[in-house]
């Protein structure tokens, strides 16, 4: 995960009082993190809103992770598998099912591989949503916890995990050697340039922790038309970050914060203030 650098600079203009913060920033979410192919479910509605299940080149998120709290031991997952607690599972509102992900303790740059079996976590901000044995594992704080999310490029099909697969589910066995890959579940990945991510106690190498926490509400690449946003935020004290792309041409996200803790941040994320605004995510500084 590339560490993100911003300089910030806060000035007044001439037309507002809204600070402008100059900076080169890196997406985390959804603009530039992720690439896509095609739909590879109908689309459907929770609460209201529309999520599209599609098959991803290359994806990438940060935000809060949660436990699993809408499934019991036994029951059915969206792809009709038996839950356990204590395997390495998640749920996720739009990767493709199944699929495996690094998840990555955003303060201690702890990671686990799990996979992704059912749907949840329909939200921005809330990005997934773990079992267990995952939340456990990644030791992250218990109400919630900021992670990174990174698809791994494998097909799911030739791979058993020799250790979070039951013994009645192993099929092993049965298939042809040529075609089922053994490995371990949180075995180390590879850059690629073939240089090794991780050391033999599961922690990302030259990891940096977040110092900020900032919350995008939206990006305009009007400046003037951010004014109705500015106003319907003014009691969250919103900034503007200036961006400006390789065609030098300039778009204006709106944010609040910075926040010194999840515990600060997830306060703030409950306010009805923030339901009407579908682009809501988190980027960490």
């Amino acid at each position: 995960m590339k560490i993100i650098y911003l300089f910030i600079f806060f000035t007044l203009t001439h037309c507002t009082a809204v600070p402008l913060i100059p900076a080169i920033i890196e997406n985390q979410n959804n603009d530039v993190g992720q690439s896509q192919t095609k739909l590879i479910e109908p689309p459907y509605e929770v609460n209201g809103k529309w999520f599209y299940p599609q098959n991803y080149d290359f994806f990438q998120e940060v935000g809060i992770a949660s436990k699993i709290k809408d499934l019991n031991n036994g029951d059915l997952t969206k792809i009709s598998e038996h839950f356990h607690s204590d395997v390495m599972t998640a749920s996720h509102r739009s990767l493709p099912l199944p699929s495996y992900v690094r998840v990555t303790n955003a303060s201690t740059g702890k990671f686990a591989n799990v996979r992704v079996n059912h749907r949840g976590a329909y939200s921005n901000t809330n990005v997934i949503n773990l079992s267990e044995a995952a939340y456990e594992f990644l030791e992250l704080n218990q109400n919630g916890d900021l992670v990174y999310i990174e698809l791994i490029k494998e097909n799911e099909t030739f791979i058993l995990s020799k250790a979070h697969t039951y013994e009645e589910e192993k099929k092993v066995l049965e298939a042809p050697v040529s075609d089922v890959q053994i490995i371990d579940n949180n075995e180390s990945l590879k850059t690629n340039d073939n240089q090794s991510l991780v050391d033999q106690t599961n922690y990302l190498v030259n990891f940096k922790p977040y110092e900020r926490i900032f919350i995008k509400v939206a990006k305009i690449s009007q400046r003037e038309s951010a004014k109705y946003v500015l106003e319907d935020l003014k009691s969250f004290n919103p900034q503007i970050i200036e961006q400006t792309n390789n065609s030098n041409k300039k778009n204006y996200m709106i944010v609040i914060g910075p926040f010194i803790d999840v515990k600060e941040l997830m306060k703030v994320l409950k306010k009805d203030t923030f339901d009407k605004y579908e682009d809501l995510s988190i980027f960490l500084l």
